[in-house]
């Protein structure tokens, strides 16, 4: 399991992310996001912004 932290309307991403993906494509790796503070946007876009920075890793 990795923990991306969303901190003023970016991902703060920890080191051991890209290894994380490297070594867990295709068995479902578990990635929590935290948000610092509370997320002013609309339901379901934390999660497209999420789906879209991990796809550039």
């Amino acid at each position: 399991m990795c923990t991306l932290i969303y901190h003023n309307g970016q991902f703060n991403r920890p080191d051991t992310l890209l290894p994380f993906l490297q070594a867990n494509v295709g068995m479902s790796p578990l990635i929590q996001v935290d948000c610092i503070m509370s997320f002013k946007g609309m339901a379901g876009q934390l999660m497209d912004d999420a789906y879209e920075y991990l796809s550039k890793q």
